[in-house]
Formats: C-alpha cells, sequence, structure tokens
C-alpha cells in the first residue's frame, strides 16, 4: 500500500477551504511530495468527487451500537486522554457530557474500524482543541505518522509548525545571526507602528450587536432548512440547541452592560494592572491554559494580592461576549478593586497606561512588551520564556509578583532580539484571516513554508 508524504486535516469551511487545499496539493506534488486529504465535512467530500480527487480518506459517523468500553479503551492505549479530546466543545456547545461523549464515541469508532486506510508518514493540521483535529489525532496515531501543527504567531500575523503534543509553539531561544543594522531599523519602525494603533479593532459596539444576531438567525435557517435533528447523534446542531444557545447567549450580552463600568477614565494617582479575559472553552485555556482555566477564580485571587488603592481593570474578549456567565459577571463586578470595562474597549487606550499586565497566554501580552510594560504570564505562549516576563508557574509566586513589577525592565534590545527570533522562526502568511475572498493569495506562501517543514523531517 502506497504511504504518502503528507496528509492534510481539511475542516469545516465551505468548498472554498477544499479548492484553497486542491491547489496546495498540486504544487506540492509539483515538488515531489505525495498528498492524501482527510476530511469529516460531507461539502469538502462533494467537492473531491466533483473535481475527481480521489486521494482522500472521508470520515463518516458510525451508525450502529457504540461500545463505549471499547472507544475509551482504545484512546487510553494510543496515549491519550479520551475526557480531553471532547472537553472544549462539550463547553462551548453547552451540552450534557453524556451526549458529547456518544456524538464524539461515533466518530472515534469509525476511525477504529476503518480498513485499507491511506496512511502518511504526516500529519499536518491547525494546533487546536476542537473535537476534529483530535480525531484526526486519533487517525495519525493509529497509522504510526508524525505530527505537525501550524498556528498563528504574531508580527502580524505569520505562521509558525512544531511538533509539539501539547500544540503548543515555543519561540526558539538561540539567534545565531545577529541582527543587522536594516533589519535593526525594520524592527523600531515596526514597534513604533504597532504602539500607534489607535483604531477600533472591533468596530461599533450596535452594529456588532445586529451582525450576531443576524449571524445566529441564518445559522438556525440553515439547520432548519438542512433537516438536522437530533437523529444525527450531533447535539450541536440541532435547530433546538442553536436556539437555546442564542437566547442564553444573547441574555448574558445585555446583561454584561448593568455590569460594565461605562464611565471609567483613569485617575493619575492610581496604579492600574489589567487582565484580558479569554474566550471561555478556547484552546488558549484548554490546550495551553488549563490549570488557570477558571479566569473569574485567578481575577479574584489576583485581586486578593492587589496593593492597597491599586485597581485592577478586566474586559472581556470581544469574540467572547454573551459566553461568560451571569455568574462569573456578577463574580467579577462585586470585587472592590477590579474594573469590568466593555468589551469593545480597545486594549491599546489601556495597556499604556496599565503599570503591569496579567495574562494566560493572550496576544496582549504581546502588545505589553511593544509598549515596554512589565508582562506576567500564566500560560503557554510563544513570548513566554524569552527573558522578557515574569513567569508564574503556581499562584503562591503571586504573593512576591507586584514587587517583581516594580523591578522589572523591559529592555528595548530584548524586545528586538524576540521580534527578530519570532520572525526568523515563522513564515509570512497570515492564515487567521483567511476567507473565500483571499484564499488564493496564500497558497503559495503556504506552500513554501510546509514544503520547508516536511523537508526538515523527512
Amino acid at each position: 500500500m502506497e504511504i504518502y508524504d503528507v496528509c492534510l486535516h481539511i475542516g469545516n469551511g465551505g468548498q472554498w477551504l477544499g479548492d484553497f487545499y486542491v491547489k496546495i496539493k498540486k504544487q506540492l506534488e509539483d515538488r515531489g511530495l505525495t498528498v492524501v486529504f482527510y476530511t469529516d465535512v460531507p461539502d469538502i467530500k462533494q467537492y473531491f468527487d466533483k473535481n475527481g480527487i480521489s486521494s482522500y480518506v472521508f470520515l463518516d459517523k458510525y451508525e450502529g451500537e457504540i461500545d463505549l468500553d471499547f472507544v475509551m479503551n482504545s484512546l487510553t492505549e494510543l496515549g491519550l486522554n479520551p475526557k480531553s479530546l471532547y472537553n472544549s466543545e462539550q463547553k462551548f456547545y453547552d451540552i450534557e457530557e453524556k451526549d458529547c461523549i456518544q456524538y464524539f464515541a461515533r466518530y472515534v469508532h469509525s476511525v477504529l474500524k476503518l480498513k485499507n486506510i491511506k496512511k502518511a508518514r504526516f500529519y499536518v493540521t491547525y494546533e487546536g482543541d476542537e473535537i476534529d483535529h483530535n480525531i484526526f489525532r486519533v487517525l495519525g496515531r493509529l497509522n504510526g505518522g508524525k505530527f505537525i501543527y501550524w498556528g498563528i504567531s504574531n508580527l502580524d500575523t505569520r505562521t509558525h509548525f512544531h511538533d509539539d503534543e501539547k500544540r503548543y509553539f515555543e519561540t526558539p531561544f538561540e539567534n545565531n545571526q545577529p541582527i543587522t543594522e536594516d533589519e535593526k531599523v525594520w524592527l523600531e519602525k515596526y514597534v513604533e507602528s504597532y504602539t500607534q494603533k489607535k483604531t477600533n479593532l472591533w468596530g461599533d459596539p450596535k452594529r456588532e450587536d445586529v451582525k450576531f444576531k443576524f449571524g445566529y438567525i441564518i445559522s438556525a435557517l440553515k439547520k432548519i432548512g438542512n433537516k438536522i435533528t437530533n437523529s444525527d447523534y450531533d447535539p450541536r446542531r440541532t435547530f433546538g440547541h442553536a436556539f437555546t444557545r442564542y437566547f442564553k447567549r444573547l441574555l448574558r450580552r445585555q446583561y454584561a452592560y448593568l455590569k460594565y463600568n461605562t464611565k471609567f477614565s483613569f485617575d493619575d494617582g492610581i496604579d492600574y494592572y489589567y487582565f484580558p479575559l479569554h474566550v471561555p472553552f478556547d484552546s488558549q485555556l484548554t490546550q495551553r491554559g488549563l490549570p488557570f482555566y477558571d479566569q473569574v477564580s485567578l481575577v479574584q485571587t489576583i485581586s486578593n494580592y492587589l496593593p492597597y488603592s491599586s485597581r485592577l481593570i478586566v474586559k472581556e474578549h470581544p469574540m467572547g461576549r454573551g459566553y461568560y456567565s451571569i455568574s462569573d459577571l456578577n463574580k467579577l463586578a462585586k470585587l472592590s478593586n477590579v474594573i469590568l470595562l466593555p468589551a469593545y474597549s480597545n486594549s491599546h487606550d489601556i495597556v499604556p497606561k496599565a503599570k503591569g499586565i496579567f495574562v494566560i497566554n493572550s496576544s496582549v501580552g504581546y502588545e505589553g512588551l511593544m509598549y515596554k510594560k512589565p508582562v506576567v504570564t500564566f500560560g503557554r505562549s510563544f513570548f513566554r520564556k524569552q527573558g522578557l516576563t515574569i513567569d508564574i508557574d503556581s499562584l503562591y509566586e503571586l504573593e512576591e509578583v507586584f514587587d517583581k513589577i516594580e523591578r522589572h525592565e523591559v529592555i528595548n534590545e530584548k524586545v528586538y532580539d524576540f521580534l527578530w527570533r519570532v520572525k526568523k522562526n515563522t513564515y509570512p502568511v497570515d492564515l487567521y484571516f483567511i476567507n473565500e475572498g483571499n484564499y488564493n493569495e496564500k497558497i503559495v506562501e503556504f506552500v513554501n513554508a510546509l514544503e520547508i517543514e516536511l523537508k526538515k523531517r523527512l
């Protein structure tokens, strides 16, 4: 049986995503590499069949009786923690664990029962924690392949590759070549440009609310049109569940306005610290910040150690509005030394005036370094352990963290060295903002990057 050089995972994104990867396949094959696809998305399979693509693995849900013990024991034998593979989506979609297990197990069962499957030496996917990524990891392990994960680093915005099973990219510390004068000038201009950003990154909040409501209505209509019911074993995609989630999110979004401090202005006589919240259930928390997963508890702990008369500014992630529970919003609002700002507040207005910044692994920590602010990190991130941040491994360290902030200095030369290492170890292709309108522009750079990473390992 032929063993391909690489298996590329294609998730849910529409048929344009299928076209993106087919063009990548052609260019990689022109460069002497063999490619097979993996997907569990019917639209992608339909696109392949329509265009005569046969080198793919399509995974459909198993429809018979499920032996959960067989599934869970098989995952354990592969060295995988079953709960960690569905935990993120269970919480994100707010569904019962038993329902999520049934849905998840049907896909795993299908993988375990695949016969005469096309195999590859390397399995490439995004470093996410969604179920489809984790099913792909099961497939790769069963076939004895090695993984290459890709993800997003800043600078602005570049792609990195790694093979860490924690799905965490650590910027290599070695920089064998000194920074030239021209390169230093480029870095200085980059930092200057970055710190002068004053745009409203997320647009007008009222317009965003209209887009939010309209988006959910369109999604619900599609679910009715596709006649999706509980009989497909996917509790995430039923109309009833989508409507319930929409109603809950709408309620929480509106309730949050009651808790926002909309009249806040900075007082020159007060020290401010800043903690930006993550989108709840995002893989930045579930995969790269799990010990600090409960963000509200972490804020409460920081609040307990906060110096007298100081204030901690907390802000919801703009894409997380409606996901923070009413209980959590109440807890934050009750903390006398915590200021809960509206989600649409711009971090570029907050960071320059903050004495220190606390992040799990938010990109705001990266921004803080541009502003030469002390940044305290809890989770794994590409800017942690670079000699620039105050890195926390245990909450006991908060007893001394404010003294460390007082003494901490962010040195320009170290920032430039870090930024240069990020640039040298990433690729100039922005896959964060890829869409149907711009994907053709990104093909060549992604192929160039993938070819380099594959040939390093082959």
